[in-house]
C-alpha cells in the first residue's frame, strides 16, 4: 500500500510540472522540421522575439497592448503571463461574451543588425472559460 501511495504522489507531482502555464497565460512553443533553412544560421548571434496579439472577435477589440518576449537562441518556448495577456480583466468587462483569436509570431533576429532572418506565426481560438486554463500555441518552422 505504501508503494502505491508513493507512486500516486509521484504521478501527481509529474502532472503538475508538465503544465507550466497558469490561468489566462499563453505559452508559445516552437520547433523545426528538418531540413529547415533557419537552422543553418541559428547561433548565439541570434535571439527570438515573440509577439502576442489577442483579438476579441465578438466585441471587435484588440485586448493586448503589443506585448513581446525575448528569448535566447537556444530556447524553444516563452510564457506570456496574465498581466501581459489582459484577458482576465476583459472577460469581466466585456459587454458580450468574448471569443478570442490568439496569435503569436516568433521572429529569429540577428542581435547586431536587428534584421529578421525568419519568422513564423501560429494561432488558436479561445473563449473566456477555455482561457481560464491558459492557452498553448505551437509553431512549427518548415
Amino acid at each position: 500500500m505504501k508503494k502505491i501511495i508513493i507512486l500516486f504522489a509521484m504521478l501527481l507531482i509529474g502532472v503538475g510540472t508538465v503544465s507550466s502555464q497558469g490561468a489566462y497565460e499563453v505559452k508559445v512553443t516552437w520547433s523545426y522540421n528538418y531540413p529547415f533553412y533557419c537552422l543553418s544560421e541559428l547561433s548565439s548571434d541570434y535571439e527570438f522575439v515573440i509577439t502576442l496579439s489577442i483579438y476579441d472577435l465578438v466585441n471587435g477589440v484588440e485586448i493586448t497592448n503589443s506585448p513581446y518576449n525575448i528569448e535566447d537562441w537556444d530556447e524553444t518556448q516563452t510564457l506570456f503571463i496574465k498581466t501581459q495577456t489582459q484577458v482576465e480583466d476583459w472577460c469581466i468587462e466585456a459587454s458580450s461574451a468574448p471569443y478570442f483569436r490568439v496569435t503569436a509570431i516568433v521572429y529569429m533576429v540577428n542581435k547586431s543588425t536587428h534584421e529578421v532572418y525568419c519568422s513564423k506565426d501560429g494561432y488558436v481560438y479561445k473563449t473566456c472559460n477555455q482561457f481560464s486554463s491558459g492557452a498553448l500555441i505551437q509553431i512549427f518552422f518548415e
